[in-house]
């Protein structure tokens, strides 16, 4: 029963609705629309109505009778669980009720038939009547809700790629690849999606409709509504189903849950249906969708735009607006929360709805004309709490600091617009309202709803999506306060670019359903189980922390709540040929998918091809390309993948192994299957196994060879035993390389002989042997090779070859030190000659060191070091060396030049020298080696940290080459005292 304090309200109404309608009530009614079910109830006047009302249900009215969503022919009126049928009838003679459009027994709700009314004020002034009648607790205009979609565009060049476009970005194709984790074929395991929307017919709105999704997992509504085809929610319902579920083929567009063994849509329809009458329906749906288990329900609409003007009939604008008065657009907020504690309160009457059935709403559109008016001057009219029955009835413990929240309900920008915000009375008030029509005081937690926004479609240009997750952020035309997100921008449909949440809820009820279809642990979970893998797997985007979804990711931490640890969703990756296990006939697949074989294969695909084959989920088959992938599973539940670093074993002959280090956060698709294919998940030919993945493929190892220094594939000269030196390094999971420990090396000696054939790598990744020529042989070679597997195929194997000459290897030994010059004054940098055999000082004009060699080893001509002037106590000094070396030709063989640079201080001082030697060598190969050392004089000639460099100037051609050597001396720390008696120690060898 209505207090007096609503009735005043109540009241103020009725003044403020009829004052535009001629004083009237409903003058110039029009002949009704039919029903089955009269207008009173025969029943005893004393009976509660809640007893008597019949399960009743009429068709949706006929276009003509709505107008801005308003039915002009039907009222909702909720009575008190103690209303009677006299009192019924006597609200039913009131309002000239020509009918129950519908009512469902023990629920004392009624839609009810009346004469069509001239126009929405009549129709309001005629509510506000009925409210202040005994047994009933409220009554409003009978609204429909809305389609969340916005106008699309033209669309001229539709094209393959654009088919899924939208879904690109989200990783569906990848996660596609996975969907047989609970069976080849799910039909077993199909998932229910109940599609509440406004559909029409589908043969008059949506001819190819038919053709597009698999009709026979489409469960008609009975009842779909006779749609104005120009109204462009017309046939909307449609175009969200084929978002969620359409075919995988050539037209446009594929669902995100395309498989039709999977998927069964239950058709809800909402269009020409008022609010009450519509979640009635929807209430019949669930009942009647067969559903035991887990099923979801997609609510890709909202709440109609509320009207402004004296009248509260009018679209609302920066005129109208401060026209209208405050009671009338918070009387539409009051609907809105009536609506949504009806909601819930049909929700409750089967205490398992709670637990088996997930709710995707859209979180509502932004429109930029007059009907999105106060959605851009309230915030509280976009927020998505306020959009729809779903989104609110979940928030209703918490109306009072909503209703009484000033940022949601005042206006900054029209400083007349109407306060909106509740008072504590107006709050008790609809409080008491809400208990007395739906029983219900609060709302449970929403742990099974998902508010979904739309993503804006990243780096693509006008009319195409791009799939720059970089790029992505939240569309302009969102509502605030979604939970998650998927692309609501340029959908493809046949003709036609659209936009809006509308397509975005869609997504993520296809996903939903994907994962219910692929997981037993999912269908048996707990729903908030599937909502929190749903967020925690989704990519923060650049405009909030709301997340994009993730089909792959979300997928894939299903294996995280496999208690058996068999981990499903991975081995339907991998077995890519659907026998149901992964073994040597996936390899052959993915070897000739990965092109292993081939030496031209390219490194990088040319494109994103999304096939089969995409096991790290970038969209392209093979290459280098990488992304994270958690290879291990040690994900919490409830949380985002755990990347870290990974290690795998490959065995070898003899029962060694070779361990693999892999970073998840960066790994290629040829990384992802040799970690499987040596896991327990494989369980094919071990022997194929390893022919197929080679060690060298999959390990990735890296091998340095040298002879006497030389190293492979140059060619050294030898006249004698040269050492040999193999260096091993393998990634380490953080883009770079480590030593290879512990590695089993074998090496042959073609025409010489081995200290050691065979040993392991040591802490450095090093083994190290020497070689002897054979008598008579004028080349050698030696080749290394890390043991192999059961193929017999090394991990790695290399070469490198030398000449065998004549002339031993030679070298020259001496020191440069600074020492006075002519007479001059000048002072210049003196070579002198440790072994005596070139004598002493140079003069300073000397500009080279010319290196000899012939039958009788190595000799110096002369020397050189260039002038400088005498250093300060704190400064820099100065020299370059040149080398000139002979040709090949004239010492009858390839050589190699070494020279070993080690600065040296002879003063008696105490302080810091530092040393920055630079060397350039011709030829062949030319070479730079900077290095920098810093050096401290504890005493007369003590040094410490010294510092040697080998310069190796490599095999040159038959034209002559040097090697220019600058070394640049600092001196600092001497307290006045000189940097005299500096100079560098060298030694030069020629092979």
């Amino acid at each position: 029963m209505s207090t007096p304090a609503f009735r005043a309200f109540a009241i103020l109404l009725l003044v403020l609705s009829t004052a535009g309608c001629g004083g009237g009530g409903a003058d110039s009614a029009t002949p009704p629309t039919s029903s089955t079910v009269g207008p009173l109830l025969p029943e005893p006047g004393n009976a509660l109505i809640r007893s008597v009302l019949p399960n009743a249900s009429a068709a949706p009215a006929d276009p003509q009778e709505i107008r801005a969503g308003h039915i002009l022919s039907r009222l909702d009126v909720f009575f008190d669980a103690s209303a009677t049928v006299a009192q019924y009838n006597a609200v039913a003679l009131a309002a000239g009720a020509t009918g129950i459009a519908a009512s469902r027994a023990g629920i004392p709700v009624v839609s009810m038939q009346i004469a069509q009314q001239p126009g929405i004020a009549a129709l309001r002034a005629l509510a506000v009547q009925l409210r202040a009648m005994p047994g009933v607790i409220y009554a409003t205009p009978a609204r429909t809700l809305g389609a969340d979609v916005l106008a699309g565009e033209t669309d001229s060049t539709p094209g393959s790629k654009a088919i899924a476009q939208h879904l690109l970005i989200s990783r569906f194709p990848q996660a596609w690849n996975a969907r047989t984790a609970d069976g080849v074929n799910c039909s077993a395991n199909k998932v229910t999606v109940i599609a509440f929307d406004v559909f029409g017919h589908d043969n008059v709105l949506r001819p190819d409709f038919r053709t597009k999704f698999d009709q026979t997992n489409f469960v008609r509504d009975p009842d779909v509504a006779t749609l104005d085809p120009s109204d462009p929610e017309s046939g909307h319902g449609y175009d969200v189903t084929m978002v969620l579920g359409g075919k995988f083929d050539t037209t446009a567009p594929t669902g995100a849950q395309p498989f039709e063994d999977c998927l069964k849509v239950v058709q809800a329809e909402a269009g020409g249906r008022s609010t009450a009458d519509a979640l009635l329906t929807l209430w019949d749906r669930i009942q009647g969708s067969g559903s035991q288990g887990k099923f979801i329900l997609n609510a890709s609409l909202g709440f109609r735009s509320t009207l402004c003007g004296p009248t509260a009939d009018q679209p609302c604008d920066a005129q109208t607006l401060p026209l209208t008065p405050p009671a009338a657009l918070k009387d539409d907020i009051a609907q809105r929360v009536l609506m949504a504690a009806f909601w819930k309160s049909l929700a409750v009457i089967d205490p398992t709805l709670h637990t088996r059935m997930l709710i995707v709403a859209s979180a509502g559109n932004i429109e930029e004309d007059d009907t999105g008016f106060l959605s851009q001057i309230y915030r509280g009219f976009r927020d998505s709490r306020f959009n729809s029955p779903f989104t609110l009835s979940t928030h209703i413990s918490a109306l009072d600091s909503m209703l009484a929240d000033a940022s949601l309900w005042t206006s900054s920008s029209i400083p007349n617009a109407p306060d909106l915000g509740f008072s504590p009375a107006e709050i008790q008030q609809l409080r008491s309202t809400l208990v007395g029509a739906t029983g219900v005081r609060s709302s449970a937690t929403a742990d099974n709803l998902l508010v979904a926004d739309s993503a804006s479609c990243g780096g693509g240009q006008a009319g195409e999506c791009g799939e720059d997750l970089a790029a992505v952020g939240q569309s302009v035309f969102n509502f605030l306060g979604g939970a998650i997100r998927a692309v609501g921008e340029q959908i493809v449909f046949d003709g036609a670019r659209l936009n809006g949440t509308s397509y975005a809820a869609p997504q993520v009820a296809g996903l939903a359903a994907l994962m219910l279809a692929a997981s037993p642990e999912m269908r048996n979970a707990p729903l908030p189980t599937l909502v929190s893998i749903l967020t925690a797997t989704g990519t923060p985007v650049s405009v909030n922390a709301v997340p994009l979804i993730d089909a792959y990711a979300a997928m894939l931490a299903l294996d995280s709540h496999d208690p058996s640890g068999s981990r499903r969703v991975r081995k339907a990756l991998l077995d890519v040929n659907g026998d149901g296990v992964f073994d040597h006939l996936d390899l052959l697949k993915f070897e000739a998918a990965y092109r292993l074989g081939d030496p031209s294969a390219p490194t990088i695909p040319a494109s994103r091809d999304f096939s089969r084959y995409d096991l790290n989920g970038d969209g392209a088959t093979g290459g280098i390309p990488t992304r994270a992938f958690d290879l291990d599973v040690n994900t919490p539940p409830f949380a985002a993948p755990m990347i870290n670093t990974v290690t795998y074993r490959i065995p070898l002959l003899g029962g060694s192994e070779l361990p693999v280090t892999l970073n998840e956060a960066a790994v290629n698709d040829l990384e992802i299957l040799c970690y499987y294919a040596y896991s327990n998940l494989y369980t094919g030919d071990t022997a194929l196994r390893a022919d197929i993945l080679r060690p060298e493929r999959c390990l990735r190892v890296q091998m340095t060879l040298s002879l006497a220094g030389v190293v492979a594939p140059a060619s050294a000269t030898i006249s004698g035993t040269a050492p040999v030196q193999i260096v091993l390094t393998q990634p380490n999971g953080q883009g770079g390389f480590s030593p290879l420990v512990n590695a089993p090396v074998q090496l042959t000696a073609a025409c010489g002989s081995l200290g050691g054939t065979t040993g392991q790598t040591d802490s450095n990744g090093r083994f190290e042997t020497n070689v002897t020529p054979n008598s008579g042989c004028t080349s050698i070679t030696v080749t290394a090779q890390v043991e192999g597997t059961q193929s017999n195929q090394p991990v790695v194997r290399q070469s490198v070859s030398a000449n065998v000459g004549t002339a031993g290897a030679s070298s020259l030994s001496g020191r440069l030190v600074a020492a006075s010059g002519p007479p001059t004054g000048a002072t210049c940098l003196k070579f002198v000659d440790l072994d005596g055999a070139n004598g002493g000082a140079v003069n300073c004009d000397q500009t080279s060191l010319t290196v000899s060699m012939g039958p009788g080893g190595l000799t110096v001509s002369s020397a050189v070091a260039g002038t400088s002037d005498n250093p300060p106590s704190e400064g820099m000094t100065g020299f370059s060396l040149r080398i000139t070396l002979p040709t090949p030709a004239q010492v009858g063989a390839p050589f190699t030049v070494r020279a070993q640079i080690m600065p040296a201080w002879f003063g008696a001082s105490t302080g810091n020298r530092q040393a920055t030697i630079r060397n350039a060598c011709s030829g062949t190969t030319p070479q730079i080696i900077d290095g920098t050392a810093t050096y401290r004089v504890v005493d007369d000639a003590v040094l410490e940290n010294d510092l040697n460099f080998e310069i190796s100037a490599g095999s040159f051609g038959g034209e002559p080459g040097h090697c220019l050597i600058d070394v640049t001396l600092t001196c600092s720390g001497f307290s006045g005292r000189s940097c005299a008696g500096s100079g560098v120690l060298f030694q030069i060898s020629v092979q």
